[in-house]
């Protein structure tokens, strides 16, 4: 009977002390592999592709780790390969749209001088006309200063003549003026416009183009608030 459980009592001891080495020999190297495989999958999940699982065993558990860093890094290295791909592309987009803004800018340009031709006849008309006034009121003055001191009433016609010279002469210089800032190439200027000022210039460059055509202009302006934008 004292054999027996001498036996016995030794028996558990050496199960016990067996279980608890196949506990620990499973626990480092079964279970704490697989829970380094489950944190390097939720950090790969999480965008970690740097993190690397390490390998401390050539059996089944460390192949599947070594399996999974390479697969990791070559993660790691296409999306580094696609961070360049979109960066290039990136510049590419901005390079063409550059492009296309300067060709845009070029036929704005393009189409302003064309327009600048077809108005020619227009303004040559429109700057001869007040030309023609201004020459005729200078002879016309000239002759009456030749002809003898004015009077009070000749200096009267004479400075009411003189005020029709200036003011064909600012319209002069304002018709070349517009069609100098029409023609100048430059970055658009936001102001407050007022629509009716800016229609009633554009009709009196082609007031003379659109009476060789017999063609009649009505106005009839309601009541139009000022807007932002390039007069």
């Amino acid at each position: 009977a004292g054999i027996t459980q001498r036996t016995l009592a030794f028996a558990g001891t050496t199960i016990l002390l067996l279980a608890m080495i196949l506990a620990g020999i499973v626990r480092r190297g079964v279970a704490r592999p697989v829970r380094e495989l489950v944190e390097g999958t939720r950090r790969v999940a999480h965008g970690e592709l740097t993190h690397r699982i390490p390998v401390r065993t050539g059996d089944e558990i460390g192949v599947l780790a070594a399996s999974f860093n390479r697969m990791t890094e070559a993660l790691g290295k296409a999306q580094g390969e696609l961070d360049a791909l979109v960066a290039t592309l990136e510049h590419r987009v901005e390079e063409r749209t550059q492009e296309l803004r300067e060709a845009q800018a070029q036929l704005v340009q393009t189409e302003k001088l064309a327009s600048l031709g077809k108005l020619s006849a227009s303004i040559a008309h429109e700057i001869n006309n007040p030309l023609s006034g201004i020459l005729t009121y200078a002879k016309l003055l000239s002759r009456k200063f030749r002809a003898g001191p004015p009077d009070v009433e000749g200096v009267q016609a004479a400075l009411q003549q003189l005020s029709l010279v200036e003011r064909e002469t600012q319209r002069c210089c304002s018709i070349v003026r517009n069609l100098l800032d029409f023609a100048r190439q430059r970055e658009p200027s936001f102001q407050s416009v007022d629509l009716r000022t800016a229609v009633e210039e554009g009709l009196s460059l082609l007031a003379h183009r659109l009476s060789i055509q017999n063609v009649e202009v009505i106005r009839e302006f309601g009541l139009i608030p000022t807007v932002r934008a390039d007069f």
